[in-house]
């Protein structure tokens, strides 16, 4: 009777816990279509496309709660040709949305505005549409204009296993293991 209690207690705390917890690094899908804007750029008859990871590091602790460890987004079918995009410059708040600026080595510049939950909070994240007010910009050889702006697109978490987690769930399935067979022993257990 102990054990089976023990042992849908622990199912039943791992269920409850298991949407609480939080990746440490996070990968993000980025998908979607662009338009010319206007004076801008122009995409070819297959049309604009934006695709390609940010990986975020989301365990950092104080102010700024996450961090851009890698990125790595391309646009394809566009005139004239910007990135790829592979460094980060600006985490920030835009109109209530979480903004991520990317760079390209020209300074090309990409903004992916999104809701998040919080502004400028990763936490409770778990993928959805790109705003309107996505769209890229040309770097310092160009005038000031906007060459593309969003069409459609989403953010979508690539799902990670977490080794800590996974760690820790073995690790309870040991110590109930341990405890069943000194409970089978006749020894202590500790209370």
């Amino acid at each position: 009777m102990r054990r089976t209690l023990l042992i849908s207690l622990t199912v039943l705390l791992m269920a409850i816990g298991a949407p609480t917890l939080k990746a440490d690094v996070v990968t993000l899908d980025v998908s979607a279509t662009l338009t010319p804007a206007v004076g801008g750029g122009s995409c070819s008859i297959s049309g604009c496309t934006l695709g390609g990871n940010i990986v975020i590091d989301n365990s950092l602790p104080g102010p700024n709660p996450f961090a851009i460890k890698s990125v790595d987004v391309t646009i394809s079918g566009e005139s004239p040709l910007v990135g790829p995009f592979t460094g980060s410059f600006s985490l920030g708040i835009v109109s209530g949305l979480t903004s991520i600026g990317l760079v390209d080595s020209s300074f090309d510049s990409l903004f992916l505005d999104f809701p998040t939950p919080t502004p400028f909070s990763l936490f409770g994240y778990d993928g959805g549409p790109l705003d309107a007010g996505t769209l890229s910009s040309p770097g310092p050889g160009f005038s000031s204009v906007t060459l593309w702006t969003l069409s459609t697109g989403t953010l979508t978490p690539v799902p990670a296993p977490e080794p800590s987690s996974i760690a820790l769930m073995l690790a309870g399935i040991g110590c109930l293991l341990v405890m069943r067979k000194r409970i089978a022993q006749g020894l202590p257990i500790a209370s």
